[in-house]
């Protein structure tokens, strides 16, 4: 196990779970495999692909309505995804079409999709020599929240300079951010009425799975927590870890349990692609 940044030796994460401190684990969402979830796709491979946008009503078997006039005209699909307009109770369909065997034009398919029953409207453009779709803006999830995606490897680059030129101030700036950062993103939650911290935590962590931030595991003990990142966010030169990404564990931490943390040690196996932290629990804030 390679270690990045440690405290006192022997106060690792790693030596602690192999040690005689009880430990209480409280989630663990790692996974043997793992499943690329895309946000925006770009357009499939392939010649003459269209894409077809549907916005229909939101009911039983419409999907298999559209599919199968797509299908019975030996178009190929090459991909697809829905976006739900829940308020209206109707969804836009996202579906990339290969005319290279067709039997109709994109002309003729659009006005058949259009004339089914829940059909309200059809969009095509020509994606053969596009990068990425071209109709749905913004990006948008948990109540029509605004997001942005933003590549890894450049995000932590950016990062990694800011730290190169400010030096210890700038992760500690960096982490600090981090940790105002999970406190705002989280606290929407208290709209879904999610009552206790197991509840919260298992919320937590399955964003942090649904937004690419990693795989968490996580075990309490009597001084305080520690978490296992499985796939962390990390760049080729694996010396350098992200100060605001810790800060968003540490600040998620702090937002279930009510009380400060402060890093002990970090350390990264690189053989299991894992990141293991340990958090020390501070005194109790002052409200």
């Amino acid at each position: 196990m390679e270690r990045l940044h440690s405290g006192r030796e022997g106060q690792t994460a790693s030596n602690l779970l192999a040690g005689k401190e009880k430990f209480r684990l409280l989630i663990d969402a790692r996974s043997e495999e793992s499943i690329p979830l895309s946000f925006s796709e770009p357009r499939p491979r392939g010649g003459n692909i269209f894409e077809f946008l549907v916005h229909a009503h939101d009911r039983v078997g419409t999907t298999v309505e559209i599919l199968s006039v797509i299908s019975k005209h030996n178009v190929n699909i090459n991909g697809s995804y829905s976006t739900s307009t829940n308020e209206s109770k109707t969804f836009y369909k996202t579906i990339f079409c290969e005319f290279a065997n067709a039997d109709c034009t994109v002309e003729q398919l659009a006005l058949e999709i259009k004339k089914l029953p829940p059909t309200i409207d059809v969009k095509t453009a020509n994606v053969s020599n596009a990068i990425f779709g071209k109709f749905l803006f913004p990006m948008v999830w948990r109540k029509n929240q605004r997001v942005m995606l933003l590549e890894m490897v450049p995000f932590l680059k950016a990062e990694k300079n800011l730290v190169r030129l400010l030096g210890s101030g700038g992760e500690t700036m960096m982490f600090e951010q981090g940790r105002i950062y999970a406190k705002e993103y989280l606290a929407p939650f208290q709209e879904f009425a999610l009552k206790g911290e197991q509840p919260m935590l298992n919320n937590i962590v399955e964003s942090f799975r649904s937004t690419g931030l990693g795989l968490l595991a996580l075990w309490r003990y009597t001084r305080g927590f520690v978490v296992i990142v499985g796939s962390p966010p990390l760049i080729d030169d694996s010396d350098f870890q992200s100060r605001f990404f810790l800060g968003i564990i540490c600040g998620s931490l702090e937002y279930v349990y009510h009380n400060s943390l402060q890093i002990e040690s970090t350390e990264y196996d690189k053989t299991k692609d894992e990141l293991v932290i340990n958090f020390l629990e501070g005194p109790q804030p002052k409200a």
